[in-house]
C-alpha cells in the first residue's frame, strides 16, 4: 500500500513538474555558466524597452508605463496556455492588492490569434494593459527577454531596473509585499 502511495505521489510532481509551463518548440540548451551568472546578474540589469499595440490598436511603449509606477509586472502569457490561465487568478489578486500602491501590469501575449487573445482578456477580466503583436515565441517582446516558457515574468522599478524575474504563486505576493512595505 505504501509503495502504490509513494508510485502516485512521484506521478503526480512528475505531471506538476511536465504541465507547469508552456514551452516553445525550440529546445533550450543546458545553461552554460556563463549564462548562468548572467541570469543570476539579471536583477541588476535594465530592462528591454518596446512598443505593441494593445487590443485597441493602440501603441503602448514600455518604458512610459514603467516610468509612471513605482513597479510594473511585465507579464508574458497566452490564451492557449494552461499554465498561464491557471496562474492569471495570482496575478490578478496582486495587482488588485498593490495596485493602489503603485503597481501596474502589463500583459504580453504570445498568442497569434487576436480573436483567442481579445477573447481570454474578456472572460477573464484582465483589467491592466495588454499588448501583442500576434506573432507567437517570435514576439518582438518574448525575444527581448529570451522567453521560451511561459508564465514567465520580469518585475522592474520605476527607473526600469529588473527586480526579479519568473515571480508565480506565493512567490510574487510575497516580493510584493517585501517592496512595498
Amino acid at each position: 500500500m505504501k509503495t502504490n502511495r509513494n508510485a502516485i505521489a512521484i506521478l503526480a510532481v512528475a505531471s506538476i513538474v511536465t504541465l507547469g509551463a508552456c514551452q516553445s518548440k525550440q529546445k533550450s540548451q543546458p545553461a552554460s555558466a556563463a549564462e548562468q551568472t548572467e541570469q543570476a546578474e539579471s536583477a541588476a540589469q535594465k530592462m528591454y524597452d518596446f512598443t505593441m499595440p494593445d487590443p485597441d490598436g493602440q501603441m503602448l511603449t514600455m518604458s512610459n508605463i514603467v516610468g509612471a509606477n513605482r513597479y510594473t509586472l511585465i507579464d508574458f502569457w497566452a490564451s492557449w496556455c494552461g499554465p498561464c490561465r491557471a496562474e492569471l487568478p495570482n496575478v490578478q489578486s496582486a495587482y488588485e492588492r498593490f495596485h493602489p500602491q503603485g503597481l501596474e501590469v502589463v500583459g504580453v501575449s504570445l498568442d497569434n490569434d487576436r480573436d483567442a487573445w481579445t477573447g481570454c482578456i474578456e472572460s477573464m477580466q484582465l483589467v491592466w494593459p495588454n499588448v501583442s503583436d500576434l506573432k507567437g515565441w517570435e514576439s518582438a517582446a518574448a525575444r527581448l527577454y529570451r522567453i521560451d516558457a511561459i508564465p514567465s515574468n520580469v518585475l522592474v522599478d520605476s527607473t526600469g531596473t529588473i527586480v526579479a524575474t519568473d515571480l508565480r504563486g506565493a512567490a510574487l505576493h510575497s516580493k510584493l509585499a517585501e517592496l512595498f512595505n
